[in-house]
């Protein structure tokens, strides 16, 4: 997961220079961390601001224990379901991309360690 250094850091863009429908993507954005968390377990994070363009980043590994599954949902601050970010078992990571702004939480559901950071994009 990129460690933010100061204010901005470098979400990985997506492969081959293109967006999800194949299009080319527009110029490169500067990434603000806005919140991270780590952990294991079940967890409803605290509410988060973002702006039009914003990025969820997430990894998860099993460590020495067997594979499990993880799983998050973001909820708008209201508590309507917006989005399944995640759902594997097993390791993995991804970067999924949100174009709404506003007020969000997320819940977060694994036997196995994650991390999850949100950014802002500009």
């Amino acid at each position: 997961m990129p460690q933010a250094s100061g204010p901005a850091s470098s979400v990985p863009p997506l492969p081959s220079g293109e967006g999800a429908g194949g299009e080319a993507s527009p110029q490169p954005r500067t990434w603000t961390l806005v919140a991270q968390w780590s952990g294991r377990g079940i967890k409803q994070t605290e509410c988060f601001e973002v702006g039009e363009e914003w990025a969820l980043e997430w990894r998860t590994a099993p460590g020495s224990e067997p594979p499990a599954n993880f799983a998050t949902v973001i909820y708008s601050a209201a508590g309507e379901w917006v989005d399944l970010a995640a759902n594997v078992i097993g390791e993995g990571r991804d970067v999924s991309y949100y174009h709404r702004g506003g007020s969000y939480y997320l819940k977060i559901m694994s036997d196995q360690p994650w991390e999850i950071a949100v950014y802002n994009g500009r």
